[in-house]
């Protein structure tokens, strides 16, 4: 957050104590180098009031809160809840099935246990109404911010949050109660995030590092992509990336594997199976959306600099891969590009997606 020095600064003349929790999730600790890029100074100078929340830490470090109305137990950092202020401030931008990034995703999964974060997270294996852009009626963004409230309903906890454009620039910003926040800085991030389009048959969508760097990652530009499918006949996405890095996530080449060409239904049914079982991977609710994604749009790969592991991954699961482009288009007359692939989402009045666009 570019905020942080100067909100840090402003709390620790009025408070006692003041420590920055990194929202986790079910990420492990950064290193030192990753710390540096997101807190700057402050780690250049020694400021060492820093604690991380990883879902997977000890349950000793989460105190239950209660459930949400979905059944998701409310078990939160140990130093959110023992605190007097909470201030969460995040990036409001499109995330595939919580709507959008920000508000009370800071504390569910941020600063949650892994119990907590499987049961949210199962909310949007097979939901259609878990998706960019979709606010009201999406249950993971809903069960996020009950969860939100019960931080509120022990400690003053507020949001600071803002949004870029698609330069990187600071677009809008808003401080309060973080569900209000969140909503007025997602209204203005629709201004740079989504863009009117006609459906399509071919889609060719750009990532650029540090996503593209990675496929796990890149393929949020695929999601993203398929909202231009016609209501009528298929689309084909062209993902174009460095993908450099590889895969960039273990589980995910396993479990894409394990999937690879069986129906969309017994896909989804098995993950809630599982997930129901106690089992959790963060790539799961990934999986779920590829498999409904593939009933609309098939995926092509276009690199000239993919690691290996990407290439196998990609020609064992049957996705086709090119390091040419013009191959990979050929046979289509036009295309829509989207040259901001992973940020930007396509709105069409004729599209199969219609209804989730006006819902933030």
């Amino acid at each position: 957050s570019p905020f942080l020095p100067k909100l840090i600064e402003v709390v620790e003349g009025m408070a006692d104590e003041v420590s920055v929790v990194v929202a986790g999730g079910t990420h492990p600790p950064p290193p030192l180098s990753k710390l540096k890029q997101a807190l700057g100074q402050l780690v250049e100078d020694g400021w060492f009031k820093l604690r991380h929340s990883y879902a997977y830490s000890r349950p000793s470090n989460f105190r239950r809160l209660g459930c949400t109305s979905r059944g998701t137990p409310v078990e939160v950092h140990l130093e959110l809840v023992e605190a007097d202020l909470v201030v969460s401030t995040l990036c409001v931008r499109p995330h595939y099935f919580a709507g959008w990034e920000g508000g009370c995703k800071a504390i569910l999964p941020g600063c949650s246990s892994v119990d907590s974060v499987r049961h949210n997270h199962s909310l949007a294996v097979g939901c259609l109404d878990a998706r960019e852009l979709k606010v009201e009626g999406n249950p993971v963004r809903m069960d996020m911010e009950e969860a939100g409230r019960a931080l509120a309903s022990k400690v003053r906890y507020r949001a600071l949050d803002w949004t870029m454009d698609v330069y990187g620039g600071l677009a809008a910003t808003h401080y309060g109660d973080p569900v209000r926040v969140h909503r007025a800085v997602a209204k203005e991030a629709l201004k740079y995030y989504a863009v009117e389009s006609p459906p399509a048959r071919l889609a060719v969508a750009i990532v650029e590092p540090p996503l593209g760097c990675t496929l796990f990652q890149a393929l949020k530009a695929y999601h993203l992509a398929c909202n231009l499918a016609p209501r009528e006949g298929g689309l084909k996405v062209v993902l174009v990336a460095p993908l450099n890095e590889g895969v960039g996530n273990e589980a995910f080449v396993k479990e894409l594997a394990r999937y690879a060409g069986r129906p969309p239904g017994e896909v989804i049914g098995e993950l809630r199976g599982r997930m129901g079982e106690g089992e959790f991977s963060e790539v799961f609710p990934k999986l779920a959306r590829m498999a409904m994604d593939s009933q609309r749009a098939e995926l092509a790969v276009v690199s000239q600099s993919a690691a290996s592991d990407v290439k196998d991954l990609l020609a064992r699961v049957g996705i086709p891969f090119y390091e040419d482009l013009d191959e990979a288009l050929r046979g289509f007359e036009e295309a829509v590009v989207l040259p901001y692939g992973a940020s930007t989402v396509p709105i069409s009045s004729g599209s199969s997606t219609t209804a989730f666009i006006t819902s933030t």
